[in-house]
């Protein structure tokens, strides 16, 4: 399943609201009250995923803003006036150098799948028997190392037969640099 939680919880909640809802009877008000806050609460997951890192970076400059005024409030030197500066340093080191919604990302990202699929296909067409076979080579090791990281991106499922062989999410979610 490709890690796009915003159509995972899509998926869950058409299924909710297809399946599961229409099934609870007329007579159970509360399960009925239940399914309706349980399909908001995803409702309203779904629109603020996006903007997830951008909301705990501006709640975490608040914050930062709020230890500031603590720390000035504590004579120099008072252990707890330290342990906010830490604590300040801390979480500015922790900020990536830019934080934005990632609809654009996503925008751009489905825009770049698309343009890969009608390359291959463009590829396919125009390149001789030794290209195309190198070009199969280039799709496998891809759609390996792809498929590695879509099955830890859901390991947490419980339907993949091997977990303990896949690597961690963070691992998985790291953009290496290139070396120059």
């Amino acid at each position: 399943m490709v890690p796009d939680s915003a159509l995972r919880l899509e998926a869950a909640l058409k299924a909710l609201a297809d399946v599961i809802a229409p099934a609870i009877p007329e007579d159970a008000g509360l399960a009925k009250e239940q399914i309706a806050l349980v399909m908001r609460s995803i409702s309203l997951a779904i629109e603020q995923i996006p903007l997830e890192a951008a909301y705990m970076a501006r709640d975490s400059q608040t914050d930062r803003e709020l230890a500031a005024k603590f720390q000035s409030l504590f004579v120099a030197g008072h252990p707890m006036s330290n342990r906010l500066a830490d604590a300040i340093s801390a979480s500015e080191n922790a900020l990536p150098p830019t934080i934005s919604d990632t609809r654009e990302l996503a925008k751009s990202w489905h825009s770049l799948k698309k343009t890969l699929e009608e390359a291959v296909s463009a590829l396919a067409k125009e390149l001789g028997r030794d290209a195309q076979t190198e070009l199969a080579e280039i799709m496998l090791a891809y759609s390996e190392e792809r498929n590695l990281r879509e099955r830890a991106w859901v390991a947490s499922t419980g339907f993949d037969p091997d977990p303990e062989s896949l690597p961690s999410l963070e691992t998985v979610t790291l953009i290496e640099t290139p070396s120059t």
